[in-house]
């Protein structure tokens, strides 16, 4: 079962750091490992918060932002070669690919709005 800790209780115990505890004595005190305190120390001193992307640095962030770009670009480049291979209209591309990626992504791509993926002609009477 995993502990859950509340950020109120990560910040007594980092205060508790700083005003000069010892690290193993609140980890016995409290029953928590003494890595979890240093990392909550090092998190509190950092940034203040202990949320994960607020103690991300400036390297990670950059990571973070590039592989979702690489990611995009890749289905950009997979739909444009299903456009070759298909020969048909961009409905029918979109129709194909429409279990691989979400039709918003590969209308952009595409370059044709939503609405006109959605729309059907009326049967003439």
């Amino acid at each position: 079962m995993i502990k859950t800790y509340t950020d109120e209780f990560k910040k007594k115990i980092s205060g508790l750091v700083v005003s000069g505890r010892a690290i193993s004595e609140l980890a016995r005190e409290y029953g928590i490992a003494k890595s979890t305190i240093s990392v909550w120390n090092r998190q509190y001193k950092n940034s203040g918060s202990f949320k994960k992307s607020d103690n991300l640095t400036d390297e990670e962030k950059e990571l973070i932002a590039l592989r979702k770009e690489n990611k995009h670009l890749k289905m950009e480049v997979d739909i444009l070669k299903q456009t070759t291979l298909i020969l048909g209209t961009k409905r029918q591309i979109i129709c194909e690919n429409a279990n691989k990626y979400s039709i918003s992504a590969m209308c952009k791509v595409l370059k044709i709005p939503k609405s006109s993926y959605y729309y059907k002609k009326k049967a003439s009477i």
